[in-house]
């Protein structure tokens, strides 16, 4: 359960990186 939640954070997180790179 915990990997589960730390790999969605993860996803999560990379995905918000890629919104700001391609909004910037």
């Amino acid at each position: 359960m915990e990997i589960k939640y730390y790999r969605a954070k993860k996803e999560k997180a990379k995905m918000i990186e890629e919104l700001n790179l391609t909004s910037d």
